[in-house]
């Protein structure tokens, strides 16, 4: 019996802690999300993944041991649980990294009171049995099913939740502001000096606060382009980051952008706005009046950007997931922009818009040259030749730069019949979307 229920509870160990240390910042927030004071999030956050492969590694070379911790470990994460359900607080658990994400509930609660009771009654048949684990492959199998079926109820219930918390901001952000102005508020920035509401609009115009933290992982994907948006709106809206974390942690984020408004909430200020999660964003009148909903998720923060930007109504459609994949574009093809895409002169760059999602991306001159050409009519290998002859550049650079560009733009959901499927990694060349 100590066999099945040992690599049983190694197993979901083991997966638990590789998953968070592929999901370090994540880790952290959840962490922070149950209420520990702030110097103690890094040291437990840091420990949590180490620990855990620990006890996977007890479990099976030294079952009694193993079993011990294991029990003191999920008797701590129940607490934990308990008094953050008790405070009125719902944290991502991320208790197996990004497979899960579920926001902790009294399931969680009765997840850990099943593997609590696995760990006794291994516990107790390990100290009868003397402590020796032999193995067979009946238990060894049937511990890894155990195992695979915690998983996957995890991650059933975190694509749930993660379906739950879309439609909800989805809802907020339709519904509009749930209060009609935002509170006074002075906090430190960047500068070693502190900035309040009323210096950011003090400009005049409207103010997009953009909330992010220094290790979600949308909110790192999004950065570049709120530095972007912050230099190129400077004409129609005022754009700052609200951020989480320390000023030292945001120091590093940013040391890239210091044209970019950034104040660090040590006052509860997102909360008060209603954008504690990240990344997260309201838009904010010159008279503190809250004009749009809260818009949760990289998606909606960059469709409150784009309705910002063009003082329009934005629609809300899912970009089409059909046609070729993005990765497999090639200099062969020939490709063309969506019929909703709009393109808006920004001092000198270019905002990309599709009006039906939401989509934005920035290009600097040289890329709206490049989008300017792209008609459906002609490959992409004969625009490399004009712009290589144009630009006296070797046609190799040139190629790789456009086909970079053109992966970019349909990755964003820019190019009519192509897939958002794959990744691509930005390039920073001039050509490359910003």
């Amino acid at each position: 019996m100590e066999v099945l229920l040992g690599v049983a509870l190694a197993a979901v160990f083991a997966v638990s802690g590789g998953a968070k240390l592929l999901d370090r910042a994540g880790t952290r927030e959840a962490v922070a999300g149950f209420g520990l004071p702030g110097r103690l999030v890094g040291p437990v956050a840091t420990l949590l993944a180490p620990v855990e492969l620990l006890t996977a590694v007890l479990l099976v070379v030294a079952a009694p041991v193993g079993f011990a911790l294991a029990l003191a470990l999920l008797t701590g994460f129940s607490v934990a649980v308990a008094l953050a359900l008790r405070a009125g607080r719902r944290p991502e658990c991320h208790c197996f990294g990004r497979l899960g994400a579920a926001d902790v509930s009294a399931r969680t609660l009765v997840r850990n009171g099943v593997l609590s009771a696995l760990a006794v009654t291994g516990l107790m048949a390990a100290a009868g049995g003397g402590g020796r684990f032999e193995a067979t492959v009946p238990a060894v199998v049937g511990g890894l099913a155990l195992a695979g079926l915690v998983v996957l109820a995890e991650a059933v219930a975190g694509q749930a939740a993660r379906r739950r918390r879309a439609q909800d901001d989805e809802r907020a952000f339709d519904d509009g502001p749930g209060h009609t102005r935002a509170p006074e508020f002075r906090l430190p920035d960047l500068t070693g000096g502190t900035t309040g509401l009323d210096d950011l609009l003090a400009p005049g115009r409207p103010l997009l606060l953009i909330t992010l933290s220094p290790g979600c992982g949308p909110c790192k994907a999004l950065r570049p382009d709120v530095g972007r948006w912050a230099e190129l709106l400077g004409s129609r809206v005022s754009v700052a980051v609200l951020a989480t974390g320390t000023v030292e942690q945001n120091l590093a984020a940013y040391a890239e952008m210091p044209h970019l408004p950034v104040l660090v909430d040590v006052d509860g200020v997102r909360e008060a706005l209603g954008t504690s999660g990240t990344p997260s964003a309201v838009l904010i009148g010159t008279d503190r009046r809250l004009l749009s909903g809260v818009a949760g998720g990289e998606r909606l923060v960059r469709r409150l950007l784009a309705e910002a930007a063009t003082d329009g109504e934005i629609g809300d459609e899912d970009p089409d997931t059909s046609g070729r994949p993005v990765d497999s574009l090639t200099l062969d093809d020939v490709v063309g922009p969506r019929p909703t895409v709009e393109v808006h002169e920004l001092d000198g760059a270019a905002l990309l818009l599709d009006r039906a999602t939401g989509a934005t991306v920035t290009v600097d001159q040289l890329g709206a040259l490049v989008w300017s050409v792209l008609d459906g009519t002609a490959p992409l290998a004969e625009i490399v030749r004009d712009l290589a002859e144009v630009f006296g550049a070797p046609e190799e650079v040139v190629g790789a730069d456009v086909l970079e560009l053109v992966r970019a733009l349909g990755q964003a959901g820019l190019l009519a019949d192509v897939a958002q499927t794959g990744s691509v990694a930005e390039d920073e060349g001039e050509l490359a979307p910003r």
